[in-house]
């Protein structure tokens, strides 16, 4: 909640270069993360996921995400995410906070 969402929303931009986030948005390199949170991660219908991703069994919530984001290739060996993660924990508060923002099925406000 005292997350920078504004900040946050800047962040989103580098996940931008890979995923879209509006309802019935398009597959990029990375799937659309509309609804994602609350549901089981890497689950997207249509998109192509590696094996490592495929397998993953986790509920993406905001807490497994401050955890993926910080190390995503310790998190979930395997993966292809290609990023090196979100170091600092108050950058990963805002962005997760604009992501909730962002992906929800309903408009939070």
């Amino acid at each position: 909640a005292e997350a920078g969402v504004e900040y946050g929303h800047r962040l989103s931009m580098q996940c931008r270069a890979c995923h879209t986030f509006e309802r019935d948005g398009m597959h990029m390199i990375g799937p659309n993360l509309d609804g994602v949170f609350g549901r089981v991660a890497c689950k997207a219908a249509g998109f192509a996921y590696s094996r490592a991703m495929a397998s993953a069994e986790f509920v993406c919530t905001p807490r497994a995400l401050c955890a993926w984001l910080a190390e995503p290739t310790d998190f979930l060996r395997g993966t292809s995410m290609a990023i090196a993660g979100i170091r600092k924990p108050d950058d990963r508060a805002a962005l997760i906070a604009s992501l909730l923002i962002q992906t929800a099925d309903e408009p939070i406000r």
